[in-house]
Formats: structure tokens, C-alpha cells, sequence
């Protein structure tokens, strides 16, 4: 099983909105353990990206159709669920 899970967040809209090449928005560890061997007891709540619509749909084929009625924006993904179903899937 998986310890030491690290989660970065990019966007390409950055890059040609500001000009810049910024490396990540969010990055952070939900695993188990950190990089020298802590544990890590990470909440809900605490890990999350926040995917913006126009960061998910940037430079995407024009005929296609933003669901800004049908999604939330921004998408909240909370890793405490992910790490979750990593660790049942390594247990089943």
C-alpha cells in the first residue's frame, strides 16, 4: 500500500492569463506518511483542490459545451476520500 501520496494542482490558464509559467496552484501530502516518515492523520476538509470550470474547459475543442448549469464551479475533490479508496482497494 501506497504511504507517501503527494497531490499537485496546475491549471494551463495560468500560464496564459498571467503571463507566467507558475509551477502548481495547490500541492500538499495525503498519504499515510510524509517524506521522513511521519504520520500523517489528515481529516476531511483539510486537502482539497478547487478544478475552476474555465481552468477544466481552457483550450478545449470550441464546439464543446461548458455544463456551467449542470456542475458546481469550482469541482471540490478532498483527497481524505481518496486516500480512503486507495487503502480499501490495497485491502480488499
Amino acid at each position: 500500500m501506497p504511504s507517501r501520496m503527494q497531490a499537485w494542482h496546475f491549471c494551463a490558464r495560468d500560464r496564459a492569463t498571467r503571463g507566467i509559467d507558475l509551477p502548481y496552484r495547490t500541492h500538499f501530502e495525503f498519504g499515510t506518511h510524509d517524506g521522513v516518515g511521519n504520520l500523517l492523520n489528515i481529516p476531511q476538509g483539510v486537502c482539497l483542490i478547487n478544478i475552476n470550470l474555465n481552468c477544466l474547459y481552457y483550450d478545449a475543442y470550441p464546439g464543446m459545451q461548458n455544463p456551467r448549469n449542470f456542475l458546481p464551479d469550482p469541482i471540490v475533490l478532498d483527497f481524505f476520500f481518496v486516500r480512503d479508496e486507495i487503502s480499501c482497494a490495497y485491502y480488499l
